[in-house]
């Protein structure tokens, strides 16, 4: 028996702050912190370790008022931790990429700034990463001027106003993330429009209600925009206008709703989408996807989706993998997932955590059941051995046997088998033949027998007689 839900994901969060902890004392002792950081210590609570398992400089932050601005009030530092002893060398490891540097620049008291490793440009940036209260339109002016990644979390703002920017070069900026605002509902046209570099943005873990239309118009070069997490119900045929270069959207347990006719239109190169865990998404007609010809990953586990139209899945010819649940798996008519035919991999999530990748040629609708690598049943005779192909059951037969369940002989042997037998039978024919067309020898021809003339007449046979014999030595 299962687990509840919340059990499960209450202990999953007490995991991932252990990991979180255990990550970001490993980052201090690499980066030759001997003293610890002051804490930023806020009106109900104090910020808690980043994510990304980034070392984070926590400091004390007043809440500002209409004549007192933002101020950094550092506390007693923390005793010096013990020294640990190192066992990964000094310089950055190949398999450890993602290893932090110092950033040489004056960094905001409530900032961290460093040097990290970025799988998005796949080579260190100039990471810079801040936390702080805001109960106005008082904001930071203390950033330093260049940097092509930026992490900021702002509390006590339901929108984020440009001036959240103030003191960043936006132009030089590639990756940007605000996550993890929960009182962050909306965020106004016009946001994002002086990042004209953005390649990556990260929204999630926000609490979202609405995409404004037009909202990343400006943005030209955004390839990655990430907004799983929130609680959109408000999504524009136009919400994602101005996106066409964009080739990941992750979508999971963010919408409340089914998606807007023409949503997707405009994004043309979309090569990943996620809409898992959404379970109010119910219904995808047979055109939301007419568009994404370049799509080659999509996930549904989850999601409300149960009857998909039969059309929905024949625009995706690139499809290559498709992730979906058990029920879903069971629900849908074998048909809708038989005509991707450009689909490799389907990966099957029996429970939240628990997946199974099975290759797609090996999968078979074998009376009114998915079968996966194995044959439901044995149809091979002549000791054939049964497997999954091209989506129906196959037998691998022994030699010299053939036929769909090796019930005949293979075809080349019969026709080795035909020509020995012709062989035999001309070798047979050849001598026969011969003899039957072989000419007898004729016989010598008889010895002529002596002429003997019969006399006409008496006279003339006294003649004869009477005639004397001639000497044959004359």
């Amino acid at each position: 028996m299962w687990p509840s839900s919340a059990v499960v994901l209450a202990t999953a969060y007490h995991l991932l702050l252990i990991v979180r902890q255990n990550v970001a004392q490993e980052d201090v002792d690499e980066l030759d912190v001997n003293s610890a950081l002051p804490t930023v210590s806020t009106p109900s609570q104090t910020s808690s370790l980043m994510p990304l398992a980034k070392p984070v400089a926590t400091t004390a932050v007043v809440m500002p008022t209409a004549q007192q601005p933002v101020v950094a009030k550092p506390v007693a530092p923390a005793p010096t931790p013990p020294a640990r002893r190192r066992l990964l060398p000094t310089k950055p490891h190949p398999t450890r990429a993602d290893d932090a540097e110092p950033w040489e620049i004056t960094c905001p008291s409530y900032c961290v700034c460093l040097k990290r490793w970025h799988y998005y440009l796949e080579t260190k940036v100039r990471h810079l990463r801040c936390e702080f209260w805001s109960t106005g339109s008082t904001y930071p002016e203390e950033y330093p001027g260049t940097t092509e990644s930026a992490r900021i979390k702002v509390h006590g703002l339901d929108t984020l106003p440009s001036s959240v920017f103030q003191g960043i070069s936006t132009a030089e900026v590639i990756i940007l993330e605000i996550v993890q605002n929960p009182d962050m509902t909306h965020i106004p046209k016009g946001a994002f429009k002086s990042f004209r570099s953005l390649g990556y943005l990260d929204l999630s873990e926000n609490n979202l209600k609405e995409i404004q239309p037009s909202l990343f118009v400006g943005v030209t070069f955004l390839d990655k925009l990430y907004l799983q997490g929130n609680s959109l119900d408000k999504l524009y045929p136009n919400s994602f206008r101005g996106l066409g270069r964009l080739d990941t959207l992750n979508l999971e347990g963010a919408v409340d709703m089914n998606l807007t006719e023409g949503l997707l239109e405009p994004l043309e190169w979309l090569e990943s989408l996620n809409l898992a865990n959404n379970p109010k998404l119910t219904n995808l007609p047979g055109d939301t996807f007419s568009y994404q010809w370049n799509l080659q990953t999509l996930l549904l586990q989850f999601s409300g989706v149960k009857n998909p139209d039969d059309e929905l899945f024949k625009p995706l010819n690139n499809l290559r993998h498709l992730e979906i649940d058990e029920d879903q798996l069971n629900s849908w008519d074998p048909d809708v997932l038989l005509s991707i035919e450009s689909l490799e991999t389907l990966e099957v999530h029996w429970a939240p955590g628990n997946s199974t990748s099975h290759v797609w040629d090996a999968a078979v609708h074998y009376e009114g059941k998915w079968h996966f690598d194995t044959c439901p049943e044995d149809p091979c005779i002549n000791d054939g051995i049964c497997f999954v192909g091209e989506h129906r059951l196959q037998c691998e037969c022994p030699v010299p046997r053939a036929g769909s369940i090796c019930q005949s002989l293979h075809p080349g042997l019969l026709f080795l088998i035909v020509v020995v037998i012709l062989v035999i039978l001309v070798a047979v024919a050849i001598p026969i033949y011969k003899k039957a067309t072989k000419k007898k020898p004729e016989p010598p021809p008889p010895k002529p027998k002596p002429i003997i003339l019969e006399p006409e007449s008496e006279e003339e046979d006294d003649f004869m007689q009477s005639k004397p014999e001639e000497d044959p030595e004359m």
